[in-house]
């Protein structure tokens, strides 16, 4: 399908001419993971804009989780222990400097809750947060361009006026996975969001049970405390495996459970990445029908988990010995 937008034009001419010849359009043509403009030149450009700006931000972003999530648990442990947890929890490491692996920090529900949130952040939710910063700076440069009616949308930084990296970063929105792999469009990084999020509250909703059992929990902790706990330990399961609480006072069926869980945490990541095989931004409208989620998912599923049923036949013969005893 062909489309035209006229903000393109800028590219060409280095942003000078008149008004008349800046509202002339430019026709973009999608072939194949493409884009191809009608000025060969302009297109090469604007290609290596959108890759600079995907390399700078993807720069920021490691900068800025590490710098902020550092400093936010600092404020309650030494400078080294929060480097070292922050870095092993954001990269999926799962190394802690204790032998009760995050143990110390149970009682510490402001903690709890930052770790929690940074876990996800380098694992399965970065499409969704990477791309949330780049709609961030999409919107910065509009409103720095519209400030003293675009006084400065013709102001050079980094070699390109402001106009050029405000086209980047939208040709970049619009065809996010023509340029990174790992980038979805605005529909499918809603859909991969929602995925997690329910593969997170079955995960909690498992937990209930134990509340106010005395054995998984801290027996002076309250409710809130104790689905705090809870909720570290399901992101932690799909993410870092740290690990919070007593594991030994865990049901065989909930550890059953969190086999799986692990088995199919980037399962969010992959049926989206698959909905948006080559499928362009504009092409999406299409791509989200019910029975296509549920064709890729029933697919990929129903294939695992052979490997799965085959991996619990091992187990069991290996450890009959044990399993017979009735060991934990």
């Amino acid at each position: 399908p062909h489309f035209s937008h006229n903000e393109h034009q800028p590219l060409l001419g280095g942003g000078g001419g008149d008004k008349k010849e800046e509202e002339e359009e430019i026709v973009e043509i999608p072939i194949g993971q493409c884009i191809v403009f009608e000025d060969g030149l302009a297109n090469v450009h604007q290609q290596m804009d959108v890759c600079l700006i995907i390399i700078c931000g993807c720069v920021f972003y490691w900068t800025a989780v590490h710098v902020l999530f550092i400093a936010l648990v600092w404020v309650r442990r030494p400078f080294g222990w929060s480097v070292f947890h922050v870095i092993s929890a954001f990269n999926n490491a799962g190394f802690a400097l204790s032998t009760s692996n995050m143990g110390p920090i149970v009682n510490d529900n402001y903690l709890i809750l930052v770790f929690t949130i940074v876990m996800p952040l380098g694992n399965t939710l970065f499409p969704v947060f990477f791309r949330f910063q780049m709609s961030l700076l999409h919107r910065l440069i509009r409103r720095v361009m519209n400030y003293k009616e675009g006084k400065y949308g013709n102001t050079i930084v980094f070699g390109q006026t402001i106009l050029v990296w405000k086209h980047s970063v939208r040709l970049f929105l619009r065809h996010p996975r023509m340029y990174y792999t790992h980038m979805f469009g605005k529909k499918n990084t809603l859909i991969l969001f929602l995925m997690w999020l329910f593969l997170t509250a079955i995960g909690f909703a498992m937990f209930i049970p134990y509340f106010n059992d005395g054995e998984l929990f801290p027996k002076d902790a309250s409710i809130w405390d104790q689905c705090v706990i809870a909720l570290f330990q399901t992101v932690t399961v799909r993410t870092t495996g740290f690990a919070i609480m007593n594991l030994d006072a865990v049901i065989i069926g909930h550890l059953a459970w969190w086999v799986f869980a692990m088995y199919v945490s980037a399962y969010p990541f992959i049926l989206t990445e698959r909905l948006t095989a080559n499928k362009d931004e504009e092409e999406e409208g299409d791509s989200h029908e019910a029975g296509a989620l549920a064709g890729e998912a029933s697919s990929v599923v129903g294939r695992d988990l052979l490997w799965i049923y085959l991996s619990v036949i091992v187990i069991t013969f290996a450890e009959h010995s044990y399993i017979d005893k009735g060991s934990s």
